[in-house]
C-alpha cells in the first residue's frame, strides 16, 4: 500500500497489519469497529462520530484508518473509541 509505506518512511518505523482471524468466516461488508472521537484536528476536523475500522497498527500510536466514505488516514490511536455490540 503505497500511501503506508509513504508514512512508514516518515515515521522511521513499521506499521503493522491487522490481520483476519482464519476461523471465522469473512463478513461481506467490513465490519466498522470503531469511532473517530476528535475535531480539532485540521485533517479530521469534519469526521467526528464518523465510523471506521483499523487497517494497521504502528508502535508509537499511530494507526491507518479506513472511515466509511472511502478515505484513509494515518493518525494517532488515541483519537480512535471502540464501537460496542456483536460486531465490534
Amino acid at each position: 500500500h503505497a500511501l503506508a509505506a509513504a508514512h512508514e518512511a516518515e515515521l522511521g518505523h513499521a506499521l503493522t497489519r491487522i490481520e483476519a482471524d482464519a476461523s471465522k468466516p469473512a463478513p461481506m461488508e467490513p465490519a466498522w469497529t470503531h469511532t473517530w472521537a476528535w475535531s480539532k484536528r485540521p485533517n479530521d476536523r469534519d469526521r467526528k462520530g464518523m465510523r471506521c475500522r483499523l487497517v494497521s497498527v504502528g508502535r508509537l500510536g499511530s494507526a491507518e484508518v479506513l472511515f466509511e466514505d472511502g478515505v484513509t488516514h494515518i493518525t494517532a490511536r488515541r483519537g480512535l473509541r471502540r464501537l460496542g455490540g456483536p460486531d465490534a
